[in-house]
């Protein structure tokens, strides 16, 4: 292209990296790091959504009491998706930041209740 350097047209030309570990593995290893037995997880790597996790975890466990851990943001649209394949999962939301300040620029505008 013109006006470009030729490093940032051999850029332009990369295939995308990936990360080769999966959502679903990353997630067992943090529940690894944080406790949880490696025995008492299952990865579910093939689900591409979470409609087709809510289906994949049913035909794992069947109707075994589980939970249920997405980012907290998540989680309604989640439970939906798992109570309608006839499950009841324990919701478990994480992602969740201690903070003061507004991370976004318009949080800055949105009322709140301390004024």
């Amino acid at each position: 292209m013109a006006g470009q350097s030729r490093g940032e047209d051999d850029l332009h030309r990369r295939p995308a990296l990936t990360n080769p570990v999966s959502t679903a593995e990353a997630g067992a290893r943090v529940a690894e790091s944080l406790g949880v037995p490696r025995s008492e997880i299952i990865v579910l790597d093939t689900p591409k959504d979470t409609e087709e996790e809510a289906s994949a975890v049913k035909a794992a466990i069947g109707d075994a009491p589980f939970l249920l851990v997405t980012s907290a943001s998540h989680l309604p649209r989640a439970m939906i998706f798992f109570q309608h394949v006839g499950l009841h999962p324990l919701p478990a939301p994480a992602n969740q930041l201690a903070i003061t300040s507004p991370l976004n620029p318009w949080e800055r505008i949105i009322p709140s209740r301390s004024g």
